[in-house]
């Protein structure tokens, strides 16, 4: 530890960071240091809790590994204080910390295709599709699905809720 010094103390209040757009996560900014936290605001579009919380801030989705059951619904405007880093498709936060600061208007759901869906061009997007039911397997914290379109087959995982008798009667 005698090695180590503070170049620059965290804020005292991270919430007190400028909100930055989701699209600009990864992206130079003239203004911003890498490698510090960010903060975003946006709704959650899905809370899987102790996993994951997916917001979206007008125009793009975010996932937020996030360990945590704080109780949030769909619709909830929060701030995400985290780390950047590189997701699958799109950028995550990390090592986040939120605080639900309203309420909004859940996200609406986009229609989507097979083909979009394996570009990776809705990842942490709320999407909407019509396919067949090929299988479905239930655990004890989620649905795995088997979904196909056409001619093509994929998985998804959804959370299991108290509000999912639609899924459990499948």
């Amino acid at each position: 530890l005698n090695d180590m010094r503070i170049v620059e103390p965290a804020p005292a209040d991270r919430f007190a960071l400028p909100v930055r757009p989701i699209e600009t996560l990864m992206t130079y900014l003239p203004d911003a240091v890498p490698g510090h936290q960010v903060r975003v605001r946006g709704l959650v579009s899905l809370y899987w809790p102790g996993r994951a919380l997916f917001v979206r801030d007008g125009s793009h989705g975010l996932q937020v590994p996030f360990p945590q059951t704080t109780p949030l619904e769909t619709g909830d405007l929060v701030d995400i204080v985290g780390f950047p880093a590189i997701g699958d498709y799109t950028p995550i936060l990390e090592d986040a910390h939120l605080r639900r600061v309203g309420r909004g208007t859940a996200p609406a759901a986009t229609a989507v295709t097979a083909k979009e869906l394996l570009e990776g061009n809705y990842d942490a997007e709320l999407v909407r599709i019509e396919g067949r039911l090929l299988s479905h397997q239930k655990t004890a914290n989620d649905h795995n699905l088997v979904i196909s379109m056409g001619a093509v087959a994929f998985p998804a995982i959804l959370p299991r809720s108290r509000e999912d008798s639609r899924i459990d009667s499948l």
